[in-house]
């Protein structure tokens, strides 16, 4: 371990490669060790990803600022030798080390993107770790299809990406102990697929032991695009457009990807589309080792979860700013959203098994009447107005136009948040309570900064403000409103919500309670407790200038994705022999007595769910979407 002298020199940003070398479709092989010391003062490459794409970085100017920029990953080293961390920790915990002062907590980061890029080194973690006086890590792991392919045999399993998270886990306990850190004490926290991940680290018997405590943020396992049902086909699909001589023998298939470049392959494989679900084609997988059955029959299971406190949440706008992505030329506001616009997404985005055309229908017409008849009036729009200027302390206001009728183009954006983010983590919290080990916090992020550099990029001078989006929550958790940006998260506020952000966060790593007792010299967040989530009390956090506690998040839109939408998407819906075909969206013409009884049947299946829903909540909670059914793998 002569490498650590290195260490102990420079104190800032360090980057330690593993003893394992990541290569191709396999599992981490063991990399040849060194003599002497170590250089581990620069990052190492990122895992390999498409270079047409771009993240945001803090570089340094010609003039000595630090400015936070969005620049193309071409200008960053790649590699399929990419398994590393990056360690911060706190000065006096290196100079202290061979004290007998106590050992830090650990916080491992997973970075999100959808499996398939970003990095580490782009989530600074100097800050958190000395205000939270907490060693941080964050790693790289293998990407995309080089991470996730799965040809669903011997050949190539799948979940190499996770499998590289697991080495880091077990270096970070064989090895923090030489930098002041607890080696049992180490809390997983990852946003997006990150988010994922660390749910996929809980119920994984690969992973038992390696970590204390959990986090979940904007990512839960059981949603509809965390674990991919149909790897083969993706797999065969991108061997046919790179030519292989074969698609239905793996070996073959893997012989001729490994003789193709790369970066060739990884091109090939970004061509994804919705059918994908959120275009991904190459995810986690259902392998028998890591992840024995899906998710949400795993979580169901008695014994299945490693027995750690878990925090799960979500940002309350979240991917709604990628409807102001797309739209980034017009005003938002100005684009109606329509049943037509809303046709061409939902099918993509929930599990269609049994998904007849006349079901198709009835759900389409269901979904806009939720968030549109329903939610949509001036009214409402006026009300949820009001509620979010009270829970954002007035600090911007809510994008809804209380004079518009009809919700806009961020509607859409709301609904995907809905299905494939927020309803799947309250999916989560609730499978989490069935497992009286588990303690469970829940809170949505808050806070939305009129200097922030991110969502400015993207609203332009035609539409003030996208929200608390996704992953906002991250830059105040790392503190990048104290790295003094030169252009970015440079208020009072955005401070202060960093400082409470950190602390939340650290003092739930320490002690597997977000508010433990505090002196009041030392809280940052005063007159607040953070309530568990429980079988009887689904109370959540609402995070930002002024944190509070409330119950039943989004209790509607919840119910209707949790419990309502599955009887088209997992059920055979027969009403007669006419309409047992599966048709498109769409193509599926009603005649006008099948709509009555049609209509006549949902209607009695409205009306028992909503009583179902008011006066069994908590039989709902106790048996997941419908009871304890396990879903095909």
């Amino acid at each position: 371990m002569d490498f650590l002298s290195g260490i102990v020199y420079h104190l800032n940003s360090e980057d330690i490669y593993s003893s394992f070398i990541p290569v191709g479709q396999t599992a981490p092989v063991p990399k040849a060790p060194w003599e002497g010391i170590y250089n581990a003062t620069a990052f190492g490459p990122l895992c390999a990803q498409s270079k047409n794409r771009s993240h945001w970085d803090i570089v340094m100017e010609t003039s000595g600022k630090k400015i936070l920029r969005r620049l193309g990953l071409w200008d960053y080293m790649q590699g399929e030798d990419c398994l590393n961390l990056n360690i911060y920790v706190p000065v006096e915990a290196l100079l202290e080390r061979k004290s007998n002062s106590k050992p830090l907590s650990v916080m491992f980061f997973i970075h999100g993107g959808s499996y398939k890029t970003n990095g580490g080194r782009f989530y600074p973690g100097e800050w958190l770790a000395s205000a939270g006086q907490v060693i941080v890590i964050t790693v790289n792991y293998r990407l995309g299809v080089l991470g996730f392919l799965s040809t669903e045999d011997a050949s190539a399993r799948g979940n190499y990406g996770l499998l590289d998270q697991i080495l880091a886990l077990k270096w970070v306990k064989d090895n923090i102990a030489a930098f002041g850190g607890n080696s049992s004490d180490v809390t997983i926290f990852g946003n997006s697929a990150g988010g994922a991940c660390v749910g996929l680290h809980l119920i994984s018997p690969m992973s038992r032991g390696l970590f204390s405590k959990a986090i979940a943020q904007s990512g839960s396992p059981i949603g509809e695009w965390a674990v991919q049902r149909r790897p083969r086909m993706h797999v065969e699909r991108l061997a046919r457009k790179l030519k292989c001589p074969n698609v239905n023998d793996s070996e073959i298939i893997l012989e001729c990807l490994r003789k193709i470049d790369p970066e060739q392959i990884i091109d090939k494989s970004e061509d994804a589309t919705l059918e994908d679900s959120l275009m991904l084609q190459f995810a986690p997988v259902a392998d028998g080792e890591f992840l024995l059955k899906h998710p949400t029959t795993m979580l169901q299971q008695e014994g299945s979860l490693s027995p750690v406190p878990v925090m799960v949440g979500v940002t309350r706008d979240e991917l709604e700013v990628w409807m102001t992505k797309s739209y980034q030329d017009k005003d938002p506001s100005s684009i109606p959203f329509t049943k037509d616009l809303l046709r061409k997404y939902l099918l993509h985005l929930v599990r269609k098994d049994f998904m007849s055309g006349i079901a198709a229908d009835v759900l389409l017409h269901a979904v806009y009447t939720e968030y549109v008849y329903r939610h949509g009036t001036t009214s409402h729009h006026k009300k949820r107005r009001q509620q979010q200027q009270k829970m954002s302390n007035g600090t911007v206001p809510y994008h809804e136009n209380p004079t518009s009728v009809l919700p806009d183009i961020r509607t859409l954006g709301k609904i995907i948040s809905d299905i494939d983010l927020k309803a799947p983590s309250v999916k989560l919290v609730n499978l989490l309570t069935l497992h009286p080990s588990v303690s469970v916090y829940m809170y949505e992020f808050d806070y939305a900064s009129t200097d922030d550099v991110i969502a400015n990029k993207y609203v332009g001078a035609k539409n003030t403000w996208v929200g608390s989006y996704h992953e906002s929550e991250l830059y105040y958790i790392f503190g990048f409103p104290h790295m003094n940006l030169s252009n970015a998260l440079r208020l009072p506020q955005d401070k202060e919500v960093s400082d409470i952000m950190i602390q939340l966060w650290s003092d739930f790593a320490k002690h597997g309670n977000p508010t433990p007792e505090r002196k009041d010299e030392d809280n940052m967040v005063k007159n607040f407790t953070w309530r568990q989530y429980t079988e009887d009390e689904d109370c959540f956090a609402t995070l930002g200038l002024q944190p509070f506690v409330a119950r039943s998040y989004e209790s509607e839109r919840m119910t209707f994705w949790n419990h309502f939408v599955p009887l088209f998407t997992e059920y055979p819906i027969l009403i007669s022999s006419n309409h047992t075909k599966a048709t498109p969206l769409g193509e599926c013409s009603l005649t006008y007595i099948g709509l009555i009884s049609f209509i006549g049947w949902l209607s009695s299946i409205v009306c028992l769910g909503l009583l179902l829903h008011l006066c069994s909540c908590k039989m709902f909670k106790n048996f997941g979407v419908f009871g304890k059914i396990p879903i095909p793998v």
